[in-house]
């Protein structure tokens, strides 16, 4: 009895470890930040991917689609949400991107992949992907804990699929 309950309890803290080390990873938008120097609000699209869990995670990819189909980089993303040719020229000036892939984020940490302030020479592209945001844009990523457990989080849902091993991606998404 005594060596099954030693394996018992060897099971349980390794469980509770892989538990206190748990990444989850979600996605956050919005329009608006605060201005640093001038505690002002500024009109400012960020689309964020923050790490919610407890222990950090190893971003292995992103997709980010719009309209159901993958776009591979920030400018894609707002030609469709514009549903502007993928040719078409954007003001990309006050565009500020971070890349997420291969990324290891820690427990509580914030990430802004995408952020654009409003200007009234960008408005009508602006303003679309202000509006994308609900129901056009999705956002999934697959990342691992320490432990290679690894997961796919989906901008949609609040429950994640637990997965082998991350699956490779047609059209991942690079800043």
């Amino acid at each position: 009895g005594s060596i099954w309950l030693a394996l018992a309890q060897g099971d349980d803290m390794q469980r509770l470890v892989q538990a206190q080390s748990w990444p989850y990873i979600g996605f956050h938008s919005g329009n608006s930040t605060l201005d640093e120097a001038t505690h002002q609000r500024l009109r400012s699209l960020g689309f964020t991917v923050v790490n919610q869990g407890v222990g950090p995670a190893r971003v292995r990819w992103m997709e980010v689609r719009v309209d159901g189909a993958a776009v591979p980089n920030t400018t894609a993303l707002m030609l469709r949400a514009a549903r502007l040719p993928a040719d078409a020229r954007i003001d990309r000036r006050d565009v500020y991107t971070s890349g997420i892939a291969g990324r290891v984020m820690r427990a509580g940490e914030e990430i802004t992949f995408l952020r654009w302030h409003h200007a009234a020479q960008r408005e009508p592209v602006w303003t679309a992907l202000d509006k994308a945001r609900f129901g056009r844009i999705e956002i999934r990523a697959c990342y691992c804990s320490v432990f290679d457990e690894c997961w796919i989080s989906h901008s949609e849902t609040p429950d994640t699929l637990r997965v082998d091993q991350c699956p490779t991606l047609a059209v991942p998404f690079r800043e």
